[in-house]
């Protein structure tokens, strides 16, 4: 499978893959999501949950995104849906990332500052316990 130019840039993302421990406001982020699902009647379908920050330390961006995971007690193999796109290139890549119990990764950074701008959404799609 080619790597596009835009997942190759994503990786030169210095915060990329690194691990976490969950603040304060990513069990904020999670109990919002929760109770946002609680109101319109949706279950909660998977333990990890796809978290931004609103500013990023990376010279590239703006929003940095990170993978959390809220069980406290498992590890999780998930399967992430990237949709990305840079000027008038767009695609999807998927990505499969190991996360520990009560963790959050580093997904990488928006990179508004570059030409053309490039912008990711990110989706769990599958998670594994290990």
């Amino acid at each position: 499978m080619k790597v596009s130019p835009v997942f190759y840039k994503l990786f030169m993302d210095n915060h990329f893959g690194k691990s976490y421990p969950l603040t304060a406001n990513d069990l904020e982020v999670v109990r919002r999501k929760m109770l946002s699902n609680l109101r319109e009647l949706k279950p909660t379908r998977f333990k990890n949950m796809i978290g931004a920050s609103p500013y990023c330390e990376s010279p590239f961006g703006n929003r940095e995104f990170f993978l959390i995971n809220t069980d406290p007690y498992y590890a999780y193999e998930v399967t992430l849906e990237m949709h990305w796109r840079s000027g008038t290139d767009e695609g999807v890549e998927y990505i499969t990332k190991y996360i520990e119990a009560g963790r959050k990764i580093s997904l990488g950074c928006e990179q508004t500052s570059t030409f053309p701008p490039t912008v990711y959404g990110w989706k769990v799609v599958g998670e594994t316990r290990k």
